[in-house]
This record gives C-alpha cells, sequence and structure tokens, in this order.
C-alpha cells in the first residue's frame, strides 16, 4: 500500500512539476514564433517557407551557413527530435545530407547509424530520430547540399519535412495575456491556468498594486492597456494594445469586419447600408479585402492602397458633419514609411501623416467640413504615400426617412411541371418560400410535359399566405373543349373557367383566390380533359387599407408622416403628435387626440413597440375616411413636387440627438414634413423637441414602477435600462428625474 501511495505521488509530482513529456509540430512559417511552446525556429531570413505539400513543410538548408538552429524557449527542455524528409529537388542525384547535430553547442551526436542522407522524391523520405536529449538552450543542424547544382530544373537548397520535437517544462513559465477588444468591450486571457492578470487603462505600466482581471470591461474613451500574468511569483512580459472606442453617436462605420464587400460593383457598404466607399481605381491588385489584423477586435480597418481617389457615397437623407479615421501605416518602421489621408473640402486639408510603430496606433485624426455639406453630397477621400491600414467612422445628420408609406409587394411565381408530375417553381422576387405543389400523374400535350387532372390523381395545391390583400392562380393547359372543361377549386363546385387560346399553344385561364389568403388552395379537374402544363401564382401582401410604417433605432422610434388624401387611425403602440414651433430652439410636441391622423395633416409620430431585429421599429397605419378634419394648432407643413423650400427645419438624428435639423433645397420631394425657419435668419443649428405634457420631479424608483414594459431613452435617442437623474423620453413623453 505505501508502496502504491508513494507511486502515485511521484506522478502527482512529476505533473505538477511540468516533467510531463509534450511534443509539437513545427508548422508552415509563421509571422508569430511565439506561437512554438517549446522551440522557436531562429535561422537565416526565409529559411522557411509557407509551402506545404502532403503535410511536409518546406525548408531551405541555407545559402552559406548550411544550417538550421533550434532555439530552446525559456522554461522548457527538448528531450527528443524526429525528422521525417526527402530533397525537394528534380535531378535525383541532388541529395543533402545532414553531417551533425549539436546540442547545447556541445559535440556531434549523429553516428553511422543514423540515416542523414535526404534522397528526392517523397517516397523515399527517410526518418531521423534522435532521443534522451538535454537541450535547454539551442539544438543546431548543419548540411551539405554541395550536389545541388544550378542546372536547369533544379530548386534551392530545400528539404520537404515533417519535424516533431518532445518537450519538457523545467520551470514555472507564465505566458502573457492577449488583449482583445470585441466591440468597446476588453478581454483579457493569458494561456496559464491560474495566473492572476493585472492591468492598467491610462497607458503606465501594470504592477500587482494595479486592477486584478476578473472578467470583460467595456471602455468609454480610447486607451492604452497594458497587462502581465503572474503565477506562483512569476511574471510574463508586460502587453500593451491601443484600444480605441466606437462611439454610440457615429451613423457607420467602415471597417474590414464592419461591412461587406461586393467585389462585382466594387463598393464597400457599412452595416447600416447608409455608407458606401467605392474603389474608383479597381484593380485585383489594389481591392481592400484584406483585414489589418494589427487594429483592434471589431475595429480592424482595411487597407487603403496609395491612389488617386475614392469616393464615400452617403444615403439622400444623410448630412455628414465629421469623419473620424483611426489608422497607421500598412508599413512598419520610421517616419518615411509614413501613409497621409486627406478628404476633399474637409480640414485638415493637407491630411494627416499615419505612421506604424511596435503595432500601435499613431494617429486618430477628426475631419471636420469647411463648410456645411448638402444632404447626399459624396465625398472624396486621397490616400497618399504608402498604403493605411484604417477604420472609419462617419457622423452626421439623419433625416426620418421618405414620406411616403411602405406598402405590400406583388409576388408572383411560375411553376412548369416536371416528368414525375412535380412542379419546378420560379420564385420572384428572392427570398419567398414556393408556395406550389402537385401530385399526380402526368401525360405530353401541346409540347409540354403536362400534369393530368383526374378525378382520383392531379391536383395543384396553393399555400397562399394570410396576409394577402388580392390573389390570382392562371393556368396554362391542353384542354378538350374550351366551353365543357371545367376545373373545382378546394373541391367545390365544377365550373368552367374563360378558357382562351388554342389546341397548339395551348389554353390559359386565371381565376381569383383571394377569398382563400391564410389558407391551402387546391386545383383539380371537373370535367372533360385538363392537362396543366404552367401554373402562376400572383399575389399581393399586405392587408388592404393599410399601410406599414419603419423607422431606424437612433430615431428612437420617431417620424414624420404625411397623406394629402387619406386618414388613419394607427396602433395600439404608436402615438400621434402635432407641434408648434414656439422659440429659436424647440419644438413643441403635443399629441393630437383619439391617436387619428387626419388626411392632409401633417404629423410626428413614435411608437413604443420593441425594436425588430434589424434595428428598426415598425408601425401600422390603418385607412379610415370618417376621421375628422384637423382643428388646432399645427405649424407643421408639408411640401409640394419641386417646392423650394429654402432653409426649413426637418425631424432627424444628429449631435443633438433625436430634433429638428436645417434641411436646404430648391426642389423637395412631395410630402417632405418640416417646420419653417422660426428664428428668422440661417438659425439653429438643431431644435431640440418639447412636450405640452411634460411630466418633471419623477423620482427615479417611481418612474421604473409606472412605465410598466415601456422603452426609456435619453435625448440622444439611446435606450437607457437604468436611468438616473435628467431628461429622458417615456412614452412620447420627457421625463424629468430630480
Amino acid at each position: 500500500m505505501k508502496q502504491k501511495l508513494l507511486t502515485l505521488l511521484t506522478l502527482l509530482l512529476t505533473v505538477c512539476s511540468g516533467a510531463w513529456a509534450e511534443t509539437e509540430n513545427l508548422a508552415a512559417a509563421s509571422t508569430d514564433r511565439a506561437a512554438y511552446v517549446g522551440t522557436s525556429f531562429t535561422t537565416s531570413t526565409n529559411m522557411m517557407t509557407t509551402s506545404t505539400s502532403g503535410g511536409y513543410i518546406k525548408v531551405r538548408t541555407g545559402d552559406n551557413s548550411n544550417t538550421w538552429t533550434f532555439t530552446v524557449n525559456d522554461g522548457y527542455k527538448i528531450t527528443g527530435i524526429k525528422i521525417i524528409g526527402y530533397s525537394n529537388n528534380s535531378n535525383s542525384n541532388a541529395t543533402i545530407t545532414m553531417t551533425s547535430m549539436t546540442v547545447d553547442g556541445g559535440s556531434n551526436i549523429l553516428t553511422s547509424s543514423d540515416a542523414t542522407v535526404f534522397p528526392t522524391g517523397s517516397s523515399n523520405a527517410i526518418t531521423l530520430e534522435k532521443t534522451d536529449l538535454e537541450a535547454e538552450s539551442a539544438i543546431v543542424c548543419t548540411f551539405d547540399n554541395s550536389n545541388i547544382t544550378s542546372a536547369s530544373g533544379e530548386k534551392n537548397k530545400q528539404l520537404m519535412v515533417k519535424i516533431t520535437f518532445t518537450y519538457v517544462q523545467t520551470k514555472v513559465v507564465t505566458v502573457a495575456p492577449t488583449i482583445t477588444l470585441t466591440g468597446n468591450s476588453v478581454t483579457l486571457a493569458s494561456t496559464t491556468e491560474g495566473a492572476t492578470i493585472y492591468y492598467t487603462t491610462d497607458g503606465s505600466t501594470p504592477t500587482t498594486s494595479s486592477a486584478v482581471y476578473d472578467g470583460s470591461f467595456e471602455i468609454s474613451n480610447s486607451c492604452t492597456v497594458r497587462a502581465f500574468a503572474q503565477k506562483e511569483d512569476v511574471a510574463s512580459n508586460v502587453v500593451m494594445r491601443e484600444c480605441y472606442v466606437t462611439h454610440s453617436d457615429a451613423l457607420a462605420v467602415l471597417g474590414y469586419n464592419g461591412g461587406t464587400l461586393d467585389s462585382d460593383s466594387k463598393v464597400w457598404t457599412s452595416t447600416d447600408g447608409q455608407y458606401i466607399l467605392t474603389d474608383e481605381s479597381w484593380t485585383e491588385s489594389n481591392k481592400r479585402t484584406i483585414g489589418y489584423a494589427n487594429l483592434a477586435g471589431s475595429q480592424d480597418g482595411f487597407k487603403l492602397n496609395h491612389t488617386d481617389y475614392y469616393t464615400l457615397k452617403v444615403g439622400e437623407d444623410i448630412k455628414v458633419t465629421k469623419i473620424v479615421v483611426v489608422g497607421k501605416s500598412w508599413l512598419k518602421g520610421s517616419a518615411g514609411n509614413a501613409s497621409t489621408l486627406a478628404f476633399d473640402g474637409f480640414t485638415p486639408a493637407s491630411g494627416s501623416f499615419f505612421d506604424n510603430v511596435d503595432e500601435t496606433y499613431v494617429k486618430t485624426v477628426e475631419f471636420i467640413p469647411e463648410s456645411e455639406l448638402n444632404y447626399g453630397a459624396t465625398i472624396t477621400m486621397r490616400p497618399g504615400n504608402n498604403q493605411l491600414g484604417a477604420y472609419i467612422e462617419v457622423y452626421g445628420v439623419k433625416r426620418s426617412g421618405p414620406a411616403e408609406p411602405v406598402t405590400g409587394e406583388t409576388i408572383t411565381e411560375v411553376a412548369t411541371i416536371n416528368s414525375d408530375g412535380t412542379a419546378s417553381s420560379t420564385v420572384t422576387p428572392s427570398g419567398n418560400a414556393s408556395i406550389i405543389t402537385t401530385s399526380g400523374n402526368t401525360t405530353s400535350a401541346i409540347s409540354k410535359t403536362c400534369l393530368k387532372l383526374e378525378s382520383s390523381a392531379g391536383v395543384i395545391t396553393i399555400a397562399l399566405p394570410s396576409s394577402v390583400s388580392s390573389a390570382s392562380v392562371t393556368l396554362l393547359a391542353s384542354v378538350s373543349s374550351a366551353t365543357s372543361s371545367s376545373i373545382k377549386v378546394n373541391n367545390g363546385t365544377a365550373f368552367v373557367p374563360s378558357w382562351s387560346g388554342s389546341s397548339s399553344a395551348g389554353y390559359t385561364a386565371t381565376i381569383d383566390i383571394t377569398e382563400y389568403a391564410g389558407s391551402n388552395v387546391t386545383i383539380s379537374k371537373g370535367s372533360g380533359t385538363v392537362n396543366v402544363a404552367q401554373i402562376t401564382v400572383t399575389y399581393s401582401t399586405g392587408v388592404e387599407g393599410q399601410v406599414d410604417l419603419t423607422t431606424t433605432a437612433n430615431m428612437a422610434g420617431y417620424r414624420a408622416f404625411y397623406d394629402a388624401e387619406n386618414s388613419y387611425t394607427v396602433d395600439e403602440n404608436t402615438k400621434v403628435y402635432v407641434a408648434t414651433a414656439n422659440s429659436a430652439t424647440k419644438v413643441t410636441l403635443a399629441e393630437y387626440a383619439n391617436n387619428n391622423i387626419p388626411a392632409g395633416t401633417p404629423v410626428i409620430l413614435k411608437t413604443s413597440a420593441d425594436a425588430e431585429s434589424d434595428g428598426t421599429f415598425k408601425m401600422t397605419l390603418t385607412k379610415d375616411n370618417t376621421v375628422a378634419d384637423f382643428s388646432g394648432i399645427n405649424e407643421l407643413k408639408a411640401s409640394t413636387a419641386g417646392q423650394n423650400l429654402g432653409t426649413v427645419y426637418r425631424l432627424g438624428f444628429g449631435e443633438d440627438g433625436v430634433g429638428f435639423y436645417k434641411y436646404t433645397t430648391s426642389s423637395a420631394a412631395a410630402g417632405i414634413v418640416y417646420v419653417e425657419n422660426v428664428s428668422g435668419g440661417s438659425g439653429a443649428r438643431s431644435l431640440t423637441l418639447d412636450f405640452a405634457d411634460e411630466a418633471t420631479g419623477i423620482g427615479a424608483s417611481l418612474m421604473n414602477s409606472e412605465r410598466g414594459n415601456s422603452e426609456v431613452y435619453n435625448l440622444n435617442g439611446q435606450r437607457v435600462m437604468n436611468p438616473a437623474k435628467g431628461l429622458y423620453i417615456v412614452n412620447g413623453r420627457k421625463v424629468v428625474i430630480k
């Protein structure tokens, strides 16, 4: 029993001391040699390449020194090396011989019984294995490659090899932590189990008195994070990373991970689809598909080549007020390798230099328009000197969107009959599931494969969606008589549709199936011959008399609406406001009685419904021509097509949150909702929202208990989970917590 306990204790001590043997394989070339636990491959330049073949990696045997040097990492000991390889040469006589292998500067350990001659061809690969090594510093391999000549067809002095090391850990080794930035969240991690991580965020060198990492943390400002790991008084190196914030008030971010690249149209689109960077000098060698992984986390940049210009295209409802660029030169080194960047019409007009020192950001630059831009104005960006790795934040004013409602779409599905009686469908527009299925026998008629409708066999089934305002099915068929061949719908009474056509080209008939919305509709034979070759179903989505409106999350559920002819009632989550511009800085919103929208009355709508998965808010309006005409004070106006508005204010989202922002046009679209320039001149930059039913003096706990499931927003349109003192918007009302 004592002997068993002693054996177990010895095993545990061996494992705990790190003497348990591990192996690692030398991989293809990597710029990060720290990835190897036990060894690092420190030989002359280009000694390894990234080429692989059948599990072998290509390793040169040297130009002049003819050596490999495997340096052993601190805290480890190499106990064995196994090399399987062959000479990578076309000449069968061009062998390469390993002449010596030394450990920690000692004598040659190769013997006459070792396989040391590497012949050509993978089928002739040899295995050279040395065990019981005690390498704590380095293993050096020397070669004779004099058989390699400069004759045509010969390759450089290369071996194709598989190299495996066996190693043990001789002392505690604490691996430095990694610093990862995802969004604005920083995560630290060390692969040393049980290590404590200490860090700072002010750029200072951390000590054991610094903050102890206990989980991911958020940053609200750009900062320098430095960290090290420690275990059993053994500390790692200090690592650092420049962590840059993606600001919540940025309308879009252009970055390698922040958008998608369409190589056909040569554009880079931001995640919200509003900003498009177009490469006007596109070539395959000039494309920007390579991520710049040394930029932080989700802010990874993309490569801007030194080119005449790129074009930043902006949505027609966007006015750019600022562009922030975070980046560095693609080339690491001195100022001579710096990159430049400029935006036409922005300061700094001469652009700015971006360098690259020690894998850190060198510069964050804000570019401000020299004069106010128009909505939808395109912007020219000019990278100079060397390539630039960068991500770009775009700030601006976003208008409330188009005044016209979003209605349903018309979908047409065409299905032809296959030889097995099934229907092969093409659906337009794309993205809609096929609703046509068939069963039964097939026959041949009118030069097409046809579905033979019989009383006991052929049936067409149409799964009609529920949100349908109109639907019809058109059949192309061979019929025995255009005046007597009948069909049944849902196995009802047989009837003869209005067949038109000829026996050679086929007869067609269209049947209204709107009444069957939300159910399966079957088409079967009544009497006579009916062989269907093609089925077309056309249906319109949406409910008759109903329109859906959407608004974005940064608009906090607000949008403007105007319809000159129709009145509406709104869904229970939507409030209707009229407005008065009562000062040079504010627009007061007053909730309209009964939450109706009278015809010809411009209004502001606000929904408290949850945001949908795509970041938009949805509200439903139903036509109701019984709504009375509006009476009261409402200073909102709506434009007519081509109207010269000059400078007015339009609902939107910008630097002051949701409010009314300046809008200038000499030819407006119809139905734009606006208020006049109340200050008489160019006016304020924006008019903030005020509320006629403002509630004040409410405590935070009382508001949280009374608001129920309603969302709380700050004046920037951002949702707030735990409101403290300040101004908030709840259900369209401004609430002041004191």
